[in-house]
């Protein structure tokens, strides 16, 4: 669209704007199998998709710079992806100690503002996101395969790592920015990793591999639906479901070879958030 989302069609006051990263804009599918347009196809459900990759504070910015062009008489449906929407910096409150740290976060908040919506910050974001990688990754294995049901299956392992983290620092900064439009926030959508949607199936197949998996993802979305009185809906459970079932017939949700999900699992988000709209309706 004119915006450069993915969007079929330009903004046409759509109730509903679409938040999340790279799992709601569609990476790996084509057009027709994106959440918008399945909702659109499946459901008669008209949105528009605000998704970009990045993490909650972009989302939060994306949202708030489409209000500029569009006013907010919408709602907002946020998806959070567990593998890389909680890569928080550690912020423990000491930072409040410093005199300058609001002169200097006011500064920057500025800048950033005006920065971020430019093609240069997407080129530099994307860059430095790479750069980032391949030094973490320098001389370790980023990718494991497992089998499942006879179907070799590559998980990322850094997301697995994430499955498994056993801490996750509170973050005042982040609750802020979702507590920043809870008004008009309708749902939030967790969406798990691929290693939490097949854990059961790579104990299963792969006996003395599989660890214990955690919570704290989805405990800290849930904490914060709590606090602002917003519902909270954890794909988990239905991509379970479905991802068994399709087993049978040798078919995944997710890409084989990648972290995100395929049509299929675009196809539980979009009934589970179509059910959600319509009975709140």
């Amino acid at each position: 669209d004119s915006l450069g989302l993915r969007n079929t069609e330009d903004y046409h006051e759509q109730k509903y704007f679409l938040a999340g990263d790279s799992f709601i804009v569609g990476n790996g599918t084509t057009q027709n199998e994106t959440l918008t347009q399945q909702l659109l196809r499946d459901y008669g459900l008209d949105s528009y998709s605000l998704a970009y990759p990045g993490g909650i504070v972009q989302y939060i910015d994306q949202l708030k710079s489409a209000e500029n062009l569009f006013g907010n008489e919408h709602q907002v449906i946020l998806f959070l992806f567990e593998g890389n929407d909680f890569d928080f910096p550690l912020f423990d409150g000491t930072e409040l100690q410093n005199p300058y740290y609001k002169v200097i976060k006011k500064s920057l908040s500025g800048y950033y503002k005006m920065f971020n919506r430019t093609g240069i910050y997407r080129f530099m974001f994307s860059h430095r996101e790479r750069y980032s990688i391949k030094r973490e990754w320098k001389g370790k294995q980023r990718v494991a395969v497992r089998m499942i049901e006879g179907i070799p299956v590559a998980f990322y392992e850094k997301y697995i790592s994430v499955s498994e983290r056993t801490f996750l620092p509170d973050n005042p900064e982040v609750e802020k920015h979702i507590g920043s439009i809870k008004n008009r926030i309708a749902h939030i959508f967790f969406i798990p990793t691929k290693y939490r949607v097949y854990f059961d199936h790579i104990a299963e197949c792969n006996p003395g591999e599989a660890r214990v998996l955690t919570h704290k993802q989805r405990e800290f979305v849930q904490r914060i639906g709590d606090k602002y009185d917003i519902g909270v809906t954890d794909l988990t459970p239905a991509l379970i479901e479905k991802s068994n079932n399709l087993l049978r017939e040798g078919r995944l949700t997710f890409w084989k070879d990648d972290t995100h999900w395929n049509g299929n699992g675009i196809s539980v988000a979009a009934e589970l958030v179509a059910r959600n709209v319509f009975e709140r309706n």
